[in-house]
């Protein structure tokens, strides 16, 4: 049959019909599930996630605690509404919906979440809008199940990539889709790199810079490079003799010079102070352990020196891992590996009778955790603690399977002989003071204990209790009471603190700590090691001069480590054994050989991480080095995230390559720094041809057309004023060194838990206190004035990277600072003593502060001021100061309220005491010559490495 014959048959034409109306009603059909699957999927994984995360916690997860009479869980519930509220949805029409106008805050009433770090994204805003404008679709759960399943076969769509892990606390976790270029950072390391000629850093950043048309500057002066380089690889500037030395050999053979330079400094010892500056910055260093018992720690200065000696042999860095993850059981028997460790105890921690044991337990392994994770890997894993992390695909299974790498660890101060190459303390001098100073305070001790015990005495024989036999003990014998107690039930024993009046209560108090503080100052001179230890806890205490390990059972347990909800110490759930970040093996594509089981975790995560396949590890330190030679701008902005919160390479291709060239040279640090130094980058000018249209093509700097200029670091400044002042001591290593800070911070009171610490009292001797600044005690309740004014970071937090704020104290302190004015006397001296000739004087200056010849407009200008200057000294003569020997100290005793006041004894001002020069010692025209130094100290040129 034809189709026209078909067709014009009344019973075809009505089939035909039928068959077309059916085919629209089918279609439709098709389109209205597509549609309503559409919809339903946009509840189960975009809307229900936002609504369980911001708005089920206060509406709905505790029926007990519903605000506002609004329950969420439920779309019968939301359309119920809440007090006063019954347009809280309205599907189909958002602007009609009273939840729209809360998520925007756009009711000062009624701002939902009302935290402002919980408010909700654009994005998650729009979510919640188009779900309302399409009628708000809530499925049932065996549809949410049925969409969450499918969508878990889908590993990639357009929105991104579902990242297998342990497991998540919910599924609506383990669904969610991340862009691959935010996960770059877990991603295999790329081994394949273009073919291209000359230098690689100056490749891929040259190709950067054409690629958006911008010239790059020209190369350095050569003495702009030296005093770079210098100050880059060694923390203190070239002498004018290295300078000419290096001059001559630029004339003869530049590339010859610069290299030779370059592997004479990395060959200098202090390349590992200064590398070791950098890294006690993000380990967060300090001689104290913080809090309100802020003892010195003992033996932790060998941890810094563990560092400096580490940096200087060039030590691998994966060993270097290795020994700071589980030295201790790599060595057990070699110091090294038990001092190694003390990098896991770093931060400020405290464990006293006040304190709840498991809270301070869980804290230290909640510092722990992160420590690492931000140390070597820039995961600052903190954030998975209470819940699956917000933005990487880090769960909170992760987070405690690593702490339970560390559950069998403890902390403990253990002896440790001294190593070969180790600088051991002599410091007799330093001891016989201490020791006198000891013994002093156990006099004072006795003649209060001695006044306690007589008291005590004539309290027991007035009520008859004359049948006791103790004799006073002396100083040994903290309190009196202990005695009475041993030998009388309660209600015979006298009232707290009987005998004594409120001052002689403080008093007590006061002696007590400074006794802790001697008896711990010696323990310096020990061969101890600020260590941890697999095995029974030790019942550590803060207020304990040691913690040895024990030797037997101490009838404690270190509790197994469960996932808790909501990161809360009372409420625990799964137990969880040792693991590590379960999506580095998922991204980077291979299965590293980490066993729960294995018979140390502490190990078993030390080769994970120092493991080259591993794709963090290398890409975080060599992003580290990189930004230390570029005023702080690494190629990854947040040296201590690369996660999604932190930045992402402005050079991917290089950070790349130069994590992989890191590790085909066998973790050389060294070689790293040589071969980034060694670039054109490096070496460009700090001015640019083009400088303004620079700061439009480039406004942060991230291309590197011209050389970043910086200021010095505090440490810099100090330590380069002592090299130019010829003050410095170069000793390297050894006990910390107090240096003299601005006294009127040294005499503040330092409040401990129960008392007032000792007052800070400067190194008797000049050579101990012209020490590099890395040997200065680092104590957490009190920081040196002139560092924290330029930026010297907190030892509490990790620091990534070094500020560099301008703020009004800095210019008090460089120009009117005591360290700035003993410098420039100093320098002064030198330069009188460099020759009788002021003109010669000048220029020497110049060589010595900037590195550079001055102009004879430079030298006309100083002369002019130096003899000014010395005629407005002759008309001012300078008084002497001396030091005091006591301060005057008052404390509220917590214990009676009431307020009490006593002397303290500052023995070193007292006794022993050497100053520097000072303005006195002088005549008007060395006053004079140093003023004219302390204006050089307080130039740019000095303070800034172009």
């Amino acid at each position: 049959m034809s189709a026209q014959k078909y067709i014009s048959s009344p019973f075809g034409a009505s089939c035909l019909a039928c068959l077309i109306l059916c085919s629209f009603a089918l279609a439709a059909g098709s389109n209205r599930l597509m549609a309503e699957s559409a919809h339903d999927r946009l509840f189960t994984l975009k809307v229900k996630p936002i609504l369980s995360e911001k708005c089920f916690p206060c509406h709905g997860d505790d029926p007990e605690e519903i605000e506002g009479g609004l329950i969420l869980h439920t779309l019968e519930d939301m359309l119920l509404g809440g007090d006063g509220f019954d347009d809280v949805l309205v599907p189909g029409d958002a602007e009609a919906s009273f939840m729209m106008t809360a998520v925007q805050w756009k009711d000062p009433d009624y701002e939902m979440p009302p935290k402002e770090n919980d408010r909700l994204t654009q994005e998650e805003i729009m979510t919640l809008r188009d779900w309302i404008d399409v009628g708000a679709p809530w499925p049932d759960e065996e549809t949410q199940m049925a969409i969450k399943s499918a969508e878990a076969d889908r590993l990639v769509t357009d929105d991104g990539l579902i990242v297998k892990t342990s497991g998540g606390l919910s599924d609506v976790w383990n669904l969610r889709r991340y862009k691959p270029e935010n996960l770059w950072a877990y991603k295999a390391i790329n081994t394949t790199t273009p073919s291209f000629s000359g230098h690689p850093v100056d490749y891929f950043i040259d190709a950067e810079l054409q690629s958006k048309g911008v010239d790059s500057a020209p190369q350095a002066d050569p003495g702009i490079l030296i005093r770079r380089v210098t100050f880059d690889l060694i923390g203190i500037p070239p002498s004018p003799e290295e300078i000419e030395q290096f001059m001559r050999e630029w004339d003869r053979d530049s590339e010859s010079a610069y290299a030779n330079l370059v592997d004479r400094l990395l060959a200098s010892p202090h390349y590992g102070e200064r590398q070791a500056q950098y890294w006690l910055d993000v380990t967060r260093y300090a001689d104290t352990s913080g809090g309100s018992n802020d003892f010195e720690r003992s033996g932790v200065w060998r941890y810094r020196d563990y560092v400096v000696r580490s940096f200087n042999s060039d030590k691998p860095y994966d060993r270097f891992i290795l020994e700071q993850i589980a030295g201790d059981e790599l060595k057990p028997d070699d110091a090294e590996g038990a001092i190694a460790v003390g990098f896991l105890r770093m931060g400020p921690w405290e464990k006293t009778n006040m304190t709840v044991a498991a809270l301070v337990r869980q804290q230290f392994l909640d510092d722990v955790v992160n420590h690492v994770g931000e140390t070597f890997l820039a995961q600052p894993l903190r954030c998975a603690k209470c819940h699956d992390h917000k933005f990487d695909p880090v769960p909170t299974r992760d987070y405690y399977s690593f702490m339970a790498v560390f559950e069998e660890m403890n902390q403990a101060e253990v002896a440790a002989p001294f190593l070969p190459g180790e600088v051991i303390p002599d410091g007799a001098a330093e001891r016989e003071r201490i020791e006198r100073e000891l013994n002093r305070v156990k006099t004072e001790m006795d003649k209060l204990n001695r006044v306690r015990f007589d008291a005590l005495v004539d309290w027991l024989v007035e009520r008859g209790y004359d049948d006791f036999q103790f004799e006073f003990q002396g100083s040994e014998d903290k309190n009196p009471s202990k005695v009475i107690e041993k030998d009388f039930s309660e209600d015979k024993r006298p009232p707290k603190n009987y005998g004594f009046t409120v001052d002689q209560i403080t008093y007590a108090s006061v002696l007590n700590d400074r006794r802790n503080h001697f008896t711990r100052y010696l323990e310096r001179f020990e061969p101890v090691a600020f260590t941890v230890y697999t095995g029974p806890p030790n019942d550590y205490f803060s207020s304990n001069q040691r913690n040895p390990i024990p030797t037997e059972s101490t009838g404690l347990d270190n509790e197994p480590i469960h996932i808790l909800s909501g990161g809360e110490l009372d409420a625990p759930g799964e137990r969880v054994y040792p693991g590590v970040i379960s999506c580095v093996e998922t991204l980077a594509g291979h299965r590293f050989e980490f066993t729960a089981d294995s018979a140390s975790p502490r190990i078993a995560l030390a080769r994970w991480i120092a493991d080259p396949r591993n794709p963090l590890t290398a890409r975080v330190i060599v992003n580290r080095i990189w930004q230390q030679h570029f005023a702080g701008k690494g190629l990854v902005s947040t040296p201590n995230n690369f996660g999604y919160t932190g930045g992402n390479p402005s050079h991917p291709e290089l950070l790349d390559y130069l994590a992989n060239w890191f590790l085909e040279n066998g973790w050389s640090l060294k070689k790293l720094h040589r071969f980034i130094v060694s670039s054109k980058v490096y070496r460009r000018s700090a001015r640019h041809p083009h400088p303004d249209s620079l700061s439009i093509a480039d406004p942060n700097g991230i291309l590197l057309a011209a050389y970043p200029v910086r200021r010095l670091h505090a440490e810099e400044m100090r330590d380069a004023m002592l090299a130019i002042s010829g003050e410095l001591n170069p000793k390297l290593g050894g006990t910390p060194v107090f240096p003299e800070i601005n006294l009127e911070a040294a005499m503040q009171p330092r409040y401990l838990q129960v008392g007032v610490g000792p007052a800070y009292q400067p190194s008797p001797e000049p050579e101990d206190r012209h020490r590099r600044s890395l040997y200065a005690f680092r104590m957490r309740g009190l920081s040196n004035p002139f560092f924290e004014v330029f930026n010297k970071p907190s030892s509490d937090l990790s620091c990534e990277r070094r500020d560099s704020t301008t703020v009004t104290p800095q210019v008090f302190s460089l120009l009117n600072g005591q360290q700035p004015h003993d410098r420039s006397l100093a320098l002064a001296k030198r330069l009188e003593a460099y020759s009788k000739d002021g003109r010669k004087r000048i220029t020497h200056a110049y060589e010595l502060v900037y590195g550079r010849s001055a102009s004879e407009a430079e030298i006309h200008r100083a002369l002019e001021f130096v003899k000014k200057q010395t005629g407005e000294q002759k008309k001012n003569p300078i008084m002497p100061v001396s030091y005091p020997a006591t301060v005057e100290r008052s404390m509220v005793h917590e214990q009676t309220g009431i307020k009490s006041s006593w002397s303290e004894y500052l023995d070193v001002y007292d006794r022993t005491f050497v100053p520097d020069l000072k303005p006195w010692d002088v005549g008007p025209e060395t006053r004079a010559l140093a003023g004219f130094c302390l204006v050089l100290f307080n130039s740019n040129e000095f303070l800034y490495v172009e």
